[in-house]
């Protein structure tokens, strides 16, 4: 209630009781002069009234005189001075509120200095943040495109990984093959080599041949020879047997000469052979070096063939990873953002609650007070220099 409406109230309420004093008074001495007669009665019940009266009003300028501090104190308060003291109440019980109303003042000017304070505080805080956050969102966007980028390069890697790995795997089942058709070839070389092998042995053994059937062509002739030498010892008998030595030695020397022409052919057969079967020899030692090589190359591409397996298999995981780290990325974003709208949301109350208590004067200083004299102080020294501290030490 306020301390001036208090006051009237009881200046009003005191009045009323003098009043009807002073009524209750006259109406005594009107009835005594009515029925009694007794003026010097009457004239008493005046001369009290008239002293209530003067009590009365003695008592409402001493009680003015006590409520003005209070009167002053609360206006003061009212108008958001809270710097004000209230002392100079007289009387104990007036003297008491006063003190109470001078606490309550003192604690209400301390309780809007730590919320200067503290408004202070979080509206300094929030700027912080605020910009912290913008500079994080700034670099959690530059992050984000970054993965982005990052990503899409894993995910073409992957896919050129993934055609190498499908290349290797066909070229994996076409060494696969060769190594198979050189295995085949290599089976049917060995092969012609055993058949040349044993046609040099068929060979020499229609050589052998053919020699023995020199040696009996010789020997047929030698004893054709020997008929003809014996048919002539016979004379005119042995004409006959004669004509047939003849004929056997001629059929004998057909038989060397047609002997040693086989043999001829066959020795020539032989070398060719013989040269063949050499030249078999080696190209089924290179052929059996081209299919080891084949068989290591296909071992190397089914390494190579593997690891690119693998190494699509990695990719894809972290591309799965990066695609992961990219959401978060993008949640991280939308809540830096979140946190930033906050943040300036909390310095615009804060900023907002400082403007609202600002309009109490204290009776001390406060953090914001003190931060606009750094501030004042600072840009005084931007513009002035050194020369400014000893113009404030001297005036100090």
């Amino acid at each position: 209630m306020d301390s001036t409406k208090a006051g009237a109230s009881v200046r009003r309420r005191i009045m009323l009781l003098a009043l009807a004093c002073v009524a209750l008074a006259l109406c005594a001495g009107v009835r005594l002069l009515q029925v009694d007669g007794l003026s010097v009665v009457a004239i008493t019940c005046l001369a009290l009234g008239t002293v209530a009266v003067g009590l009365a009003l003695s008592l409402q300028r001493q009680l003015a005189r006590s409520l003005a501090p209070l009167q002053a104190g609360v206006r003061a308060m009212k108008d958001g001075d809270l710097s004000c003291r209230i002392d100079g109440v007289r009387g104990a019980e007036f003297g008491a509120i006063a003190a109470s109303l001078d606490d309550m003042n003192a604690n209400l000017s301390a309780l809007v200095a730590d919320i200067r304070s503290e408004a202070t505080f979080v509206s300094q805080a929030s700027e912080t943040l605020a910009a912290g956050t913008t500079e994080l969102a700034q670099r959690t966007e530059r992050q984000a495109a970054s993965l982005e980028q990052t990503t899409a390069s894993v995910q073409d890697l992957s896919g050129s990984v993934k055609q190498n790995a499908l290349d290797a795997r066909a070229v994996e089942q076409l060494a696969s093959r060769v190594h198979e058709m050189a295995e085949s070839g290599g089976s049917r070389m060995r092969e012609a080599v055993e058949a040349m092998h044993a046609i040099r042995a068929s060979s020499q053994r229609v050589h052998d041949i053919i020699g023995v059937i020199d040696g009996i062509a010789f020997q047929t002739n030698i004893l054709a020879l020997n008929a003809a030498v014996e048919a002539a010892r016979a004379g005119e008998s042995g004409r006959g047997f004669a004509v047939v030595a003849a004929e056997v030695r001629t059929l004998a020397v057909r038989s060397g000469d047609a002997a040693r022409e086989i043999k001829s052919l066959i020795a020539a057969s032989s070398e060719q052979v013989a040269s063949g079967t050499s030249r078999i020899d080696e190209v089924g030692t290179l052929l059996a070096s081209v299919v080891a090589g084949i068989g290591e190359v296909a071992g190397n591409v089914r390494a190579i063939t593997s690891a690119a397996e693998q190494q699509s298999n990695s990719l894809g995981q972290m591309s799965e990873a990066l695609h992961g780290l990219d959401g978060i990325t993008q949640e991280n974003a939308t809540m830096v953002e979140q946190t930033s709208s906050a943040s300036a949301g909390l310095g615009e109350r804060a900023n907002r609650l400082a403007r609202t208590v600002s309009t109490f004067r204290l009776r001390q200083g406060t953090a914001d007070e003190a931060h606009g004299l750094v501030t004042r102080a600072v840009a005084l020294y931007k513009r002035r220099g050194a020369a400014c501290l000893a113009e404030i030490t001297d005036a100090a």
